[in-house]
């Protein structure tokens, strides 16, 4: 707090993202956070989101691909993008052709700070701890 700077930078001398590129144990844990996370508070709120108008989703930080799979699955008209950085969108392949959606979603490695994707029509943003 009396620095300003963000405790994680601070006391490890690099950003969080940074650490988990260079730790990849504690990057597979972070990632499967993240999955249960979205599994748990994020899928019943968009169970009820009408999504009969979105022709492409953009899921920004989308991780693993685990909320995109499920909204292909339970959307068979959207096409998506899965937005993530390059070292955590390796591990979507296998999350969205197990869920049989792989055809229908281009993953994108990234940085999300740096760029924005174009040509969706609804853009997922997900709770990151940074």
């Amino acid at each position: 707090m009396k620095t300003g700077e963000i405790a994680f930078d601070y006391t490890f001398n690099m950003s969080m993202y940074s650490y988990l590129k260079l730790n990849s144990e504690v990057n597979e844990n972070f990632n499967e956070f993240l999955k249960e996370t979205t599994r748990e508070w994020l899928l019943p709120v968009l169970e009820a989101y009408d999504f009969s108008e979105v022709k492409t989703l953009v899921d920004v930080g989308g991780g693993f691909g685990t909320l995109t799979a499920v909204l292909l699955k339970n959307n068979p008209k959207i096409q998506a993008i899965l937005f993530d950085r390059e070292d955590v969108v390796v591990g979507a392949p296998r999350v969205l052709e197990g869920a049989g959606v792989a055809d229908r979603c281009q993953i994108v490695g990234g940085n999300f700070f740096d760029a924005v994707l174009p040509d969706g029509d609804l853009y997922l943003q997900h709770f990151r701890m940074l």
